[in-house]
């Protein structure tokens, strides 16, 4: 299925979606992909997070990589992150998912190592780009 709908042109299929009266189905303008042309399809696995001053950086690192290593293979992880100082993704959360083959992420959030994760050619859309970890 992801095959086929990442070989579909985008425009289009908002129109066939539209059509069928499912209207505001695509993603906000603020959401960005990190290079031009950068494409992503596959079924969402969602994470949900939020801010927190009094965070053990040890425990944060060890959940944060527990939940990069339950992402499946031709998911495309979808973060919503209640937050819009810091980023949520960066080179090696993007090293980690691409190598097991997920398709993609997409961040309501901030994304640094924004030139290493283009190169690489993994896509990822997100809100903001800053150089400030979130952990």
């Amino acid at each position: 299925m992801r095959e086929r709908f990442a070989a579909l042109y985008t425009a289009a299929l908002a129109d066939v979606l539209d059509d069928r009266g499912l209207r505001a189905r695509t993603l906000p303008p603020e959401i960005r992909p990190l290079a031009p042309g950068m494409r992503v399809a596959g079924q969402a696995f969602t994470v949900a997070g939020e801010p927190s001053t009094q965070a053990d950086w040890d425990a944060t690192i060890r959940k944060t990589l527990a939940m990069l290593g339950s992402v499946p293979a031709d998911h495309v992880a979808v973060y919503a992150t209640d937050h819009d100082r810091s980023a949520h993704f960066g080179e090696l959360s993007a090293v980690s998912l691409a190598s097991r083959g997920v398709a993609g992420c997409v961040i309501d959030g901030g994304c640094r190592d924004t030139r290493f994760i283009a190169e690489e050619g993994f896509p990822v859309f997100s809100r903001f780009v800053t150089p400030e970890d979130s952990t």
